[in-house]
């Protein structure tokens, strides 16, 4: 996974315990999330605010998944991009 995925996950585990780390997480995720809702109101989605927290959520969790746990997934490039798809479609149904 990308370092800057890596870092993130990282600094997101040390703000549970750091109340003044959190800030940090937060105000990435309204940078990842901003374009999501702009997408999803541009397609017509229903409460895109709603759908890009869950939507971004569940990818953040996927990249976890990847990332933080040795049995996890292990989604090469070529299994990403249909994962990644399927995700999108669930949320703009």
């Amino acid at each position: 996974m990308p370092e800057n995925s890596t870092r993130r996950k990282l600094l997101a585990d040390a703000a549970i315990g750091r109340p003044e780390l959190r800030a940090v997480p937060k105000a990435a995720a309204g940078q990842v999330r901003r374009p999501v809702v702009d997408l999803l109101a541009a397609t017509g989605v229903a409460e895109p605010e709603q759908r890009a927290k869950t939507l971004v959520a569940s990818i953040d969790g996927l990249l976890f998944e990847c990332l933080a746990d040795p049995d996890g997934l292990d989604l090469d490039p070529a299994e990403l991009r249909p994962t990644l798809l399927s995700l999108l479609r669930t949320f703009t149904d």
